[in-house]
């Protein structure tokens, strides 16, 4: 149901909230560990960067890590973050917006498992994660 940006963002937030702690690790660490693209992975850590829900550092001892600010976001946020399609009201089926004022076919079918799937973000926090595996 997400698409792989979010889904690669919530691997990441996981192996950084289990592995990380105070300390940047290398970008290049996170996907060989997690087996994601690093070029893609990259793209994916600097939009968590500008959204603060990381930190980055460049250089030697450079990488990222958790933002302690934001050391427990929820799996919502992080969709959000790098622009997660299903938190927008894009239609499924067709590239345009989609509400009950202009719903397409679908719309009523899937608004609510929809609906569902956003609650669960929203209350999903990384913290319930740290223990389980990858």
């Amino acid at each position: 149901m997400l698409s792989p940006q979010s889904k690669y963002a919530l691997r990441a937030m996981i192996y950084l909230s289990k592995h990380g702690g105070d300390k940047f690790l290398r970008v290049e660490q996170i996907a060989q560990s997690t087996n994601l693209p690093a070029p893609f992975l990259s793209k994916i850590l600097k939009q968590l960067v500008q959204s603060k829900i990381i930190l980055s550092r460049r250089g030697k001892n450079g990488g990222v890590m958790l933002n302690p600010q934001c050391s427990d976001p929820s799996f919502h946020h992080v969709c959000l973050a790098v622009g997660e399609p299903l938190l927008h009201a894009e239609c499924v089926l067709f590239k345009r917006a989609c509400n009950k004022r202009r719903p397409c076919a679908f719309h009523h079918s899937w608004s609510n498992t929809k609906a569902r799937l956003i609650e669960f973000l929203q209350r999903t926090r990384l913290s319930s994660h740290i223990r389980r595996r990858l």
